[in-house]
């Protein structure tokens, strides 16, 4: 069963072939140190029983989720999850027992005729998503695999939420309709809020005391712990002492 969809929301920028596991990766603002010798047979094993691999021009093999699985509509950091703050910063929490992998390791492309399709890496990170804020909204869209931008003309594959409930489970209740998409892109601006570890920058997205303020409730840090660099494995979050598992947690590293 596939997918169609008609639109791309991604462009080829001068990019002959993608190496899915190469000596060095640089998209966006995450730079990755090398990772030589991992095997990624863990994400044969963990993802196959829930979509099927398929070969997409200049990007190689990838992962597609089945529409059974996900939904029709499903969107990447948005379907079967809810955001929680690390001392990495926003985490996504997948509610799927494979979530641990495509949500913190590769990249995510819209493609032509398989949708959105998951591109694998071995270096781990909190989300691979760029951010956006302000004026009563969080927005957030996939980072590109390398070779790969985003065209800022065209905003389907950016997700937008009202800040009082971009800490709830249900998140994906309360997108942004893709008619208001240029509203809210436009009502934004870009978040930078860099995080390092082990070689491996990201963006840590909205600080934490902004969104407490706007929620009226506090940010509890949450225990992370990555895994180390090049290993491909789960990572769990570990709730602050009484503070209930779909908490949100604020870094002290970055400041609010």
């Amino acid at each position: 069963m596939r997918n169609r969809k008609t639109s791309s929301a991604w462009r080829l920028g001068g990019f002959s072939a993608l190496v899915l596991l190469s000596s060095c990766v640089t998209t966006g603002r995450a730079v990755a140190q090398p990772s030589i010798g991992v095997s990624v047979g863990v994400f044969d094993s963990t993802l196959s029983p829930y979509g099927q691999w398929v070969v997409v021009g200049g990007l190689g093999r990838v992962w597609r989720p089945y529409p059974a699985v996900v939904g029709v509509d499903f969107r990447p950091y948005l379907s079967g999850g809810h955001w929680v703050y690390t001392d990495y910063g926003w985490s996504f929490e997948s509610d799927y027992e494979w979530g641990w992998a495509p949500f913190h390791y590769g990249r995510w492309f819209l493609a032509d005729y398989y949708g959105w399709v998951w591109v694998p890496d071995t270096v781990w990170g909190p989300a691979w998503v760029d951010w956006r804020f302000g004026n009563g909204y969080v927005g957030w869209v996939p980072l590109a695999p390398v070779g790969f931008s985003i065209n800022t003309g065209f905003y389907r594959p950016w997700c937008f939420v009202p800040v009082q409930q971009f800490v709830v489970r249900d998140v994906y209740h309360y997108a942004v309709p893709v008619e208001r998409f240029h509203w809210a892109y436009s009502v934004t601006t870009p978040i930078q809020q860099p995080v390092r570890y082990a070689g491996v920058q990201w963006n840590a997205g909205p600080p934490p005391g902004q969104v407490s303020q706007a929620i009226g409730q506090p940010i509890h840090a949450a225990s992370i712990a990555p895994p180390v660099p090049g290993r491909v494995q789960p990572v769990r979050i570990a709730s602050p002492a009484g503070v209930p598992a779909h908490g949100i947690s604020a870094a002290p590293s970055i400041p609010g």
